[in-house]
């Protein structure tokens, strides 16, 4: 057995970097303190966010429900989300187009269908 072989799953082949870019500001539920945070993405069954700390910012997944979806709001740059299916089916929506209003109610249904949702900038 290599070392290759024995590492861990995930760290076997190379990943390439890339630049994590908040797309929307939002609240955790009241469970968590009504914590601000940045929605980073939202995947099946999760949504990651990026907290602010004292000792500095940490990346944290939560369950959807997990989120005050109420107060969300698009930041500056994100020009509209990629939703993908289940089945690997994909779309996207303009938010110049469409208005934020819009927008989040793809980002629920999504949530509810178990989809996955990013940020377009």
């Amino acid at each position: 057995m290599t070392a290759r072989d024995a590492a861990p799953y995930w760290a076997r082949w190379k990943a390439r970097q890339v630049d994590v870019r908040p797309w929307a500001s939002l609240r955790l539920s009241a469970q968590y303190g009504h914590r601000p945070v940045r929605l980073l993405s939202v995947g099946r069954g999760w949504v990651s966010v990026r907290v602010e700390y004292p000792t500095g910012p940490r990346c944290e997944l939560y369950r959807p429900g997990d989120i005050d979806w109420t107060e969300a709001r698009v930041m500056g740059g994100c020009t509209g989300v990629q939703v993908e299916t289940a089945e690997g089916a994909v779309h996207e929506l303009n938010i110049r187009a469409s208005g934020e209003g819009r927008l989040w109610q793809w980002v629920r249904r999504a949530v509810k269908a178990g989809a996955s949702v990013e940020g377009v900038f």
